[in-house]
């Protein structure tokens, strides 16, 4: 009796301590208007052109979007669905890698540009900073502009990004006063 009673117990608290299933508690999907804040395509080639004077291009070698959900730290607990789009661009001479990602405005309203090892973040949210800007010969409207506040690191690194939805990327600053500008 005594064996079966322990065994119930044991039984008992071992069913209550099991671990509950999760459950979706929200889902974001992307509007088209939030997919259109990267505008490249894979396959598509993009030209810069350095500030000392050379021409490169990027290749966009990934566009796609996904599903994914935010990670659950305790057994049981809920979790957010949401869906993010990411474009990857590479140049092989400069090498750079440039990855774009942007998610819902009501999950998460920033759009992420990784240049190498180094973030920026656009609160897509927001109006751009800039009505217009003057790069070489060309004038783009709607301009975001974002800065690093990485300053006191000698390592040569970017530290501003002007970006606009029609066009992506318009040009990138470095640490040692040298850029590129997209070549339209």
């Amino acid at each position: 009796m005594q064996k079966s009673l322990l065994l119930l117990i044991f039984t008992l608290f071992f069913i209550s301590s099991c671990c509950k299933e999760s459950h979706e508690s929200a889902r974001y999907m992307l509007t088209d208007e939030e997919k259109d804040f990267i505008p490249y395509e894979q396959g598509d080639s993009v030209k810069f052109i350095h500030s000392g004077g050379n021409e490169f291009g990027f290749e966009v070698v990934n566009e796609y979007t996904y599903l994914d959900r935010t990670y659950a730290e305790h057994c049981g607990e809920n979790y957010v669905a949401y869906e993010y789009k990411i474009a990857e661009l590479f140049s092989v001479a400069p090498y750079l890698n440039l990855i774009f990602k942007v998610t819902p405005v009501q999950f998460h309203p920033f759009l992420e540009i990784q240049l190498n090892n180094y973030y920026f973040h656009i609160d897509i949210s927001k109006t751009p900073q800039m009505d217009s800007v003057k790069l070489g010969e060309n004038i783009f409207y709607d301009v975001y502009k974002v800065e690093s506040n990485m300053y006191d690191n000698p390592e040569i690194q970017p530290n501003r990004v002007l970006y606009n939805k029609q066009f992506g990327v318009l040009q990138i600053n470095f640490t040692n006063n040298d850029s590129i500008t997209l070549k339209k």
